[in-house]
């Protein structure tokens, strides 16, 4: 899709779409004429017995198996049309707002276990799982715009369950970090390449992969009992043999007629077990459709990065075992025939002939086949950190640095959750002898989104992904915060008890290791103000000399005095500034050097409609002028 003019092929498609359902609506009723047609001709044919009527008949059915083909491709169209306007306005919803509009499996805690244990494909030692409560600080997951809901273009569970791990197991190993990133710019540097993944597995949101990876997990039952097998190979022949012979001679019917009340008595004794083995064998068809597919895609493309290596590696292995599973699979396929196919398996046991044989087969490639289904889930996840890179015109790589203090350096950095028109960015330099930042402003003048963009920037860096930033190098962090704090119902835990262990996190892990990054917004917010101010310049001080990074927001002016008045060494005030006019109040989101000389809480009352015998004695308390 070019990115100059989204909107173009998805006119085209929708044309594409209605052009097609349109023929599809005309040969439903070409076929409903020609059945009356037929049943008119054989009528006359049987009736008058006039041998012209039954060639035209005869000539006219041929015709309508002929559309009936036909129609079922035209069916086909219509979905591979159909997807790919889904995925097209899906583009356009992540270019126009950054919010995502995910259609496909949730991914699920068992298809982490699962993952993990069936392939890799990085250093999982050199992994850590992002803190809950930056998780919920950034909305990662949960809110009206989550980062994963962004980020996310997985078609199945395999590829949202891995996005969910890379985000939430930040790499901490500088090689593995460059490995993966490596993978997702040889991705997004080929974007047919990618349009070709995405409209190849659409097709699989149909589908759980949940319950794929629920049923590998199940015991064959039919493998490994080659007594059933041999009597049903046996009955299999005997019974269609009798019963033919049955038709020309009367004395094989009590024959025929006991070897079918045998194949009825094993067929109902071995039916709860077959109809699992079935459904688990069935399930596994659209994948092995696609998997040799996507195989097909990525090897035709000179792909660097050593996960990109192991999903073709994994897909490769898995080329010849998908052939001969879906040999053995499709021959299940009978099934959709209903009441046709059980008369053939009564009299033929084809379902307890077929599934040992493919549940051998099964057995036999199930590592490959394991793998495989990681592999396409890797894949996805890497398609969904390497997209950004292609529709979004503010992203790009950011440079992990290798040394033993922490930095981080960002040219027009912005939050990569906010709409692209209009949107704000700021530089950032932390490092060095400027370790900690103090941000002062008004209500509503950008600093908690500034701290947000921050994080959630460095929570992208840390997947290997794309950040919103012109440029941003950074030394691989601890990321730690305390942002959006609330009462524990659940642990019986107070606002500030909450507040008190996740700053005693950030300590404990200044004294591991400096490479921490520590967000606060309004420290210790839930006390009094004396011992607020008191307790925050102490564990500010701690945190610069175990010399980790710290960006801290507040609306206490006291606080900047650490730097202004007591000169302490490494940190630096920083503000948001709001412009007044009048009535109204705007915002430019700018950061600025030095401490806020403005505060805006009475303002945005009044503006807000607040009467006057409120917010007068306010401001005279405050030996404030009236607005």
């Amino acid at each position: 899709m070019s990115t100059n003019d989204p909107q173009h092929p998805l006119d085209a498609l929708q044309a594409q779409l209605k052009k097609a359902k349109d023929e599809a609506k005309t040969l439903s009723l070409t076929r409903l004429v020609l059945f009356a047609l037929i049943v008119v001709l054989v009528y006359f044919w049987l009736s008058d017995n006039r041998p012209a009527f039954g060639i035209i008949s005869g000539f006219f059915t041929f015709v309508f198996f002929i559309l009936i083909f036909i129609h079922a491709g035209k069916l086909k169209l219509i979905k591979f049309i159909t997807d790919r306007i889904t995925l097209n306005e899906e583009s356009l919803n992540r270019r126009s707002t950054r919010k995502g509009s995910r259609e496909a499996e949730e991914p699920h805690s068992d298809l982490n276990s699962y993952y993990e244990a069936k392939g890799t494909y990085s250093d999982h030692e050199s992994e850590r799982v992002l803190d809950e409560s930056v998780v919920d600080d950034l909305q990662i997951l949960e809110g009206a715009r989550t980062l994963f809901g962004f980020l996310d273009v997985s078609s199945t569970a395999f590829g949202a369950t891995r996005l969910h791990h890379l985000l939430l197991n930040p790499l901490k190993n500088e090689g593995v970090i460059r490995e993966r990133q490596q993978s997702v710019i040889s991705l997004s540097q080929n974007e047919s390449l990618i349009r070709k993944i995405l409209e190849h597995l659409v097709g699989l949101r149909s589908f759980s992969g949940l319950q794929v990876a629920q049923d590998l997990k199940q015991p064959c039952h039919f493998s490994r009992r080659p007594l059933l097998t041999l009597v049903s190979h046996l009955l299999g022949c005997l019974t269609p043999i009798t019963l033919g012979a049955a038709f020309f001679d009367t004395r094989a019917w009590p024959i025929t007629t006991i070897l079918l009340i045998i194949n009825i008595g094993i067929i109902g004794l071995q039916a709860k077990k077959a109809n699992f083995s079935r459904q688990r064998l069935l399930h596994l068809g659209p994948w092995l459709e696609r998997i040799p597919g996507l195989y097909a895609l990525l090897k035709s493309e000179e792909l660097k990065g050593k996960p990109i290596q192991q999903i073709q590696t994994h897909l490769q292995k898995f080329e010849l075992p998908s052939q001969r599973l879906n040999k053995s699979i499709s021959r299940l396929g009978l099934h959709s025939m209903g009441p046709l196919y059980e008369l053939i398996n009564l009299i033929t046991l084809w379902e307890l002939q077929i599934l040992p044989h493919a549940e051998r087969k099964l057995e036999l490639y199930l590592d490959e086949l394991n793998h495989a289904l990681t592999a396409l889930g890797e894949t996805e996840a890497l398609t969904s950190l390497a997209l950004p890179l292609i529709e979004q015109p503010d992203f790009t790589m950011p440079e992990v640095k290798e040394q033993s203090l922490p930095f981080i350096k960002a040219k027009q950095l912005a939050h990569p959750l906010l709409d692209y028109e209009g949107l704000v960015r700021n530089d950032v330099h932390l490092g060095d002898s400027d370790r900690i930042w103090i941000i002062t402003g008004s209500n509503m003048a950008g600093k908690s989104t500034f701290l947000k963009a921050i994080g959630t920037n460095l929570v992208l860096a840390h997947a290997g992904g794309p950040v919103c930033s012109e440029e941003l190098s950074w030394t691989p962090l601890e990321l730690l915060s305390d942002i959006n704090i609330r009462d524990s119902l659940d642990d019986g835990k107070s606002y500030f008890q909450v507040e008190v262990e996740r700053v005693l996190r950030m300590v404990q892990a200044s004294k591991e290791s400096p490479k921490v990054l520590a967000i606060l917004d309004e420290l210790f917010r839930g006390t009094n103000s004396a011992e607020r101010l008191a307790i925050s310049r102490s564990i500010l001080r701690n945190l610069r000399d175990c010399q980790v990074l710290s960006l801290v927001a507040t609306h206490d002016g006291q606080l900047t005095h650490l730097v202004t008045e007591l000169k302490e060494e490494g940190m630096t005030n920083y503000h948001f500034r709001e412009h007044v006019q009048e009535d109204t109040m705007t915002f430019d989101y700018l950061l600025r050097s030095g401490p806020a000389q403005s505060r805006n809480a009475l303002k945005v009352l009044e503006v807000s409609g607040y009467p006057k015998e409120i917010t007068s004695p306010a401001r005279k308390e405050l030996s404030e002028p009236e607005s």
